[in-house]
């Protein structure tokens, strides 16, 4: 990059790390109506929540809690997890049928507004996903689930036909280095079974196909430094590619995949002749709530206090307000600027690095309504 890029780039990373710490500074991306009237369109919604106390995070005695299940090798989930180190789920049976426009007219306009995907992460809609995933496949990990900070939202674009130049990676193309969420001592401190789950949700209608962007996994049948974590190929897996011995996880729409935090695993890219639309997803840990943590901490290490928004219980994972949302957009974005050098998204630098002048207008310019979609399809 040259030097002015590399200015323009640690500019627009002071701003994420404004939304990230919720300086005061970050006010001015809250308005909650430019998200959802000019940008979603009225199809997605943001509770006007103002709770920002750390303290929210934890465990409300007060809350109904939902049933403990047993972390038990019995359950289909966990022994599917324990022998093959994946699973496939199908879609939350409360799934409405309108979530799906709602969605991916969010998405486009969000692009279109220039917002990288993981602005998505601003809707009630997508924490009720979340939340409704984990209660109706997932508590069989174990009883008070944890959600960590660490929730992205992915977005491919179908790339140039092989005799065009590449383009530079945008915000929220898929990460194809195999690697572990966490090593295997880090997650299985006393049995076979993790104390977490990586879970990995399509947004697109057609979920994720072996063309149009699927995650691949490494079964622990085929990983032969699954349960040797002081081996370097445990944390080094550059030397698995495409075309080994792992799996495209075909995944219907709101169906979710889930892992095994140290199974090896990578994001798969969308062919440029698929005829499937180039995936988009949901992605996220859930840990018992006695595990170590596993999350990314911006600056962290031991000995550090924790930075940024907390873990919280995932019945509650959707409140906090308009302000944490945008820290952990924030942090979704930082966690993966190395993969993003420039951190390239169209008009994405504009929105961040607006000037004191442009400020005192309306914080972020509105979309004519001779462009708003037509309503979605009637509930089936």
């Amino acid at each position: 990059m040259t030097p002015s890029q590399k200015a323009t780039t640690l500019a627009m990373m002071f701003e994420l790390q404004s939304m990230y710490f919720c300086d005061d500074e970050s006010a001015k991306f809250e308005d909650v109506k430019y998200w959802t009237e000019e940008v979603a369109g009225g199809y997605l919604h943001i509770t006007d929540d103002t709770i920002t106390d750390d303290t929210k995070s934890e465990p409300d005695p007060d809350s109904p809690k939902p049933p403990d299940s047993p972390d038990s090798p019995d359950s289909p989930l966990m022994s599917a997890i324990e022998i093959d180190g994946y699973h496939i789920s199908p879609p939350p049976p409360s799934t409405p049928d309108s979530l799906s426009f709602a969605i991916n007219h969010t998405l486009a306009s969000l692009a279109s507004h220039g917002w990288p995907p993981q602005f998505l992460l601003l809707y009630d809609e997508i924490w009720t996903l979340l939340s409704s995933t984990i209660s109706s496949h997932y508590t069989s990990l174990g009883p008070s689930l944890l959600l960590e900070a660490d929730v992205n939202v992915w977005h491919l674009t179908r790339p140039p036909p092989s005799t065009s130049p590449s383009p530079p990676k945008k915000i929220g193309s898929n990460f194809p280095n195999p690697h572990r969420d966490m090593t295997y001592s880090q997650c299985h401190p006393t049995s076979s079974l993790p104390t977490s789950l990586s879970i990995w949700i399509p947004l697109t209608p057609s979920g994720s196909t072996p063309t149009n962007g699927c995650m691949r996994i490494l079964p622990i049948s085929q990983d032969n430094f699954f349960f040797s974590p002081d081996h370097p190929h445990h944390s080094n897996n550059s030397h698995y590619v495409d075309g080994g011995e792992e799996v495209k996880l075909t995944v219907p729409q709101f169906g979710s995949a889930s892992w095994d935090p140290s199974c090896v695993h990578w994001g798969g890219g969308c062919e440029f002749d698929s005829k499937d639309e180039p995936r988009a997803s949901l992605a996220f840990t859930i840990r018992k709530g006695d595990a170590k943590k596993g999350e990314f901490i911006v600056g962290g290490g031991e000995g550090v206090e924790q930075t940024g928004p907390k873990e919280v219980e995932v019945g509650r994972c959707g409140e906090g307000g308009i302000r944490r949302r945008l820290s952990v957009v924030a942090k979704a974005i930082l966690g993966y600027s190395h993969h993003w050098p420039g951190l390239p998204f169209e008009e994405f630098e504009e929105n961040l690095l607006r000037t004191k002048e442009k400020e005192s207008a309306p914080p972020i310019p509105s979309t004519p309504p001779s462009t708003k979609p037509p309503p979605p399809p009637p509930n089936k």
